[in-house]
Formats: C-alpha cells, structure tokens, sequence
C-alpha cells in the first residue's frame, strides 16, 4: 500500500517539468561532483610514494560523494515536499487537516485506502466510481474524497443520524475514471 502513495506522489511531481528539472539538477552536481573526486583520486594516489599513503577508491570517493549528496537533499527535500503543502494550502485543506480529530497516521492510512480503492477500480476496468453514502459532517472524509477527484452529485438531507449533531445530509459523490470519449461502446 505505501507503494502506492509513493507511485502516486511520484507521479504527480513528474508529471509536470519542475520535477525532472530539480532531478536533473540534482544528477547533475552529484556526477559532476563524482567525476571531479575520481579525477581527484588518481592524481593524489600517483603522489603516494608508499603503499601505506593510499587508501582504496571507495573509501575515498564515499565520504565526498554521499556527503554532497546529503548536503544537497537538505534543499532538495523541502522544495519537493512544499509542493504537497502548496497543494493542501490551494484546495484549503490544510488548516482542516490539522485540526481533524484523527492522529497523522490515521489521516495518512484514509488517504491510502482511498487512493488504493481507486487505483483498483482504475486496473479492474472500471470507468467511474460513486459512493453513495457520504456523511456531510465527516469532513476529512469528504475532503478526502474532493481532492482524489470525486464531486458532489447528490445530497440526501438529513439522512444520517449523528450522535452529537442530530440529522445532518449524506452527499453522494461520484468520479468518472476515465474520458468518456474512450469508453467502450455499449
């Protein structure tokens, strides 16, 4: 299941051209980096006049490589991931988030069972999905729902009897998985 987040974030931060160019600027300056240090190696090690004065090539070039390479995921790490922020702060979900009476692990294993129940009906074929039976006052759960695509078709009012807040509308959500233009004819 967590590889299915991850596909799906990865998905999303390449699917448009600031990921490959902050990946390509990244491979960049740890290659550059990694050929300077090997340059860097055979010219120190043909000075060494004993055999005691080298050291091996990847003891060498590991501490330089992987610590520019750290270095760097200090600044890469947060640009990338301000991306999920941005995107939360844009649909104004985030402040909803926070305060959702739901621990960070919960809130991430919902949005997990939701991107799972997509993507299955993606692979099995389908070409959309409707729940029909969305509590109006759970609103993470709603808000998850509008940010994995679904919309608001239907309202039931007063449907569900809460515990605290009485009878509160059930909407009825629904996401086309697919252009209908390449639906198969019926």
């Amino acid at each position: 299941m967590i590889a299915i987040i991850a596909r799906k974030e990865l998905r999303s931060l390449f699917a448009t051209p600031m990921g490959w160019l902050v990946l390509a600027i990244v491979q960049a300056i740890v290659g550059t980096y990694y050929s300077l240090s090997f340059n860097q190696y055979f010219e120190i090690m043909q000075s060494a006049q004993w055999q005691v004065q080298r050291i091996g090539l990847t003891q060498f070039m590991a501490e330089g490589v992987f610590g520019v390479a750290a270095v760097l995921m200090l600044f890469v790490v947060p640009l990338v991931s301000m991306k999920l922020i941005s995107e939360e702060r844009k649909n104004q979900t985030m402040v909803l988030l926070m305060s959702a009476p739901l621990s960070m692990s919960e809130l991430v294993l919902g949005k997990l069972l939701g991107i799972d129940c997509v993507e299955r009906a993606r692979t099995e074929g389908y070409l959309a999905m409707q729940f029909n039976y969305v509590v109006s006052s759970n609103m993470p759960a709603v808000l998850l729902w509008k940010k994995l695509g679904f919309s608001i078709v239907g309202t039931l009012p007063r449907a569900y009897r809460h515990q605290y807040l009485g009878y509160v509308d059930v909407y009825v959500m629904y996401q086309l998985l697919e252009d209908p233009t390449h639906w198969p004819d019926a």
